[in-house]
């Protein structure tokens, strides 16, 4: 599958070439590919298809000039035209590429052949380091051995079909390169340090990323109970039909919202200025000390301007509800105030008094009988 689909991508950058397309040019694009998605060389989602028509054009850049292939085209590429050439350098960046096309490739896995060379060098390095009077002069000085060591990896890597994407640049050869300038230093002795790095080279795991700690705004893992959630609304005197309403709201909105003290604090927040609305207008800093008590009284580690956050989030969330709404109707209800007429000069019965008051009870019997008709 994966071959089609480069094929297809180089059908579209040279249109002009006559198939079937060279191997060398489709096995490297499946090979830079293949790093790119082991780099997490990311791309935009609506610019995820172009990943192989991204690694066709640079395989291309590479093999232009030694298999003759044409200009390549872009305009088949699926990425906005104007946006190409910076999502082109933003994925060589992302593949560790240099100005001059040399990167750190991943390195192949050796072979039977390289490890039995290795393991020669290594005899002969010990050799040189016991007889360097005499013998040691008539060897091979370390520096040829190395490069010989280089020309053989060269053919082997050919043999064994190991495709590295080491190289990007447009050179004239194609076999993978060990990395040399990374292997020995000017004052390292080879027989020390070239059987441990020539190893480690290969056998370098990546790092795992790392994962984000999750904020207290974020998401928790502290759970509630219904019978903490209701000692909770108790801690601020509000009464029980709303408590009820509040745990209903709090098991709707439990699976969607991963901080579960944050949307119990933002309940009762929002529930309480409702009720307390006169307070909050008259009294100045009313606010303020409620939020620090709510603060005090909560075990989701929130700070203040975290319950700020959660008391606009839960007052937009549940707006719209009704029994949130009803709360302006009853906090008005409840200071409407009976309007007291005036009492007239022959009147017995006042606010005081009324019907059953002890007092006058007896005054209110003679009351009755005078004014009978």
């Amino acid at each position: 599958m994966t071959t089609k689909l480069i094929s297809n991508a180089i059908r579209d950058i040279i249109p002009t070439h006559p198939e079937p397309y060279p191997k060398e040019l489709i096995d490297y694009s499946s090979s830079l590919y293949s790093s790119s998605k082991t780099r997490n060389c990311i791309l935009k989602n609506q610019y995820e298809l172009a990943r192989y028509h991204i690694c066709v054009y640079l395989t291309i850049e590479k093999f232009e000039k030694r298999l003759d292939l044409p200009e390549p085209i872009v305009d088949k590429i699926p990425i906005p035209r104007n946006l190409i050439r910076k999502t082109v350098l933003e994925f060589k960046k992302n593949l560790n590429l240099s100005s001059n096309g040399h990167g750190h490739g991943v390195t192949p896995s050796p072979s039977p052949r390289k490890i039995a060379i290795l393991e020669k060098v290594k005899e002969n390095a010990k050799k040189s380091d016991g007889s360097r009077h005499g013998i040691g002069s008539l060897m091979t000085p370390p520096t040829k051995r190395i490069r010989k060591l280089n020309d053989i990896e060269s053919d082997s890597g050919e043999d064994n079909n190991d495709i590295s994407d080491e190289d990007y640049s447009s050179d004239d050869s194609y076999t993978p390169k060990t990395r040399q300038s990374q292997l020995i230093t000017p004052n390292s002795s080879p027989s020390k340090n070239l059987k441990s790095k020539l190893l480690s080279a290969g056998s370098t795991k990546p790092k795992k990323r790392q994962m984000k700690k999750l904020t207290s705004c974020n998401s928790t893992t502290t759970s509630i109970s219904t019978p903490l959630l209701i000692s909770f609304c108790n801690r601020f005197d509000i009464p029980s039909d709303i408590t009820k309403s509040i745990l209903k709201t709090y098991a709707n909105y439990y699976n969607r919202i991963k901080n579960p003290w944050g949307l119990l604090c933002g309940l009762v927040a929002v529930v309480y200025f409702k009720l307390n609305k006169d307070d909050i207008d008259n009294k100045l800093g009313f606010k303020i000390e409620f939020l620090s008590k709510l603060q005090l009284q909560q075990n989701g580690g929130l700070s203040q301007s975290d319950l700020q956050k959660w008391l606009k989030l839960i007052n937009n969330l549940i707006n719209s509800e009704k029994w949130f709404r009803d709360l302006d109707i009853s906090s008005v209800n409840n200071k409407i105030e009976i309007p007291i007429s005036l009492n007239s000069s022959t009147s017995m019965i006042d606010f005081n008094t009324m019907y059953f008051s002890p007092i006058y009870n007896e005054e209110f019997e003679n009351w009755c009988n005078l004014h009978k008709f």
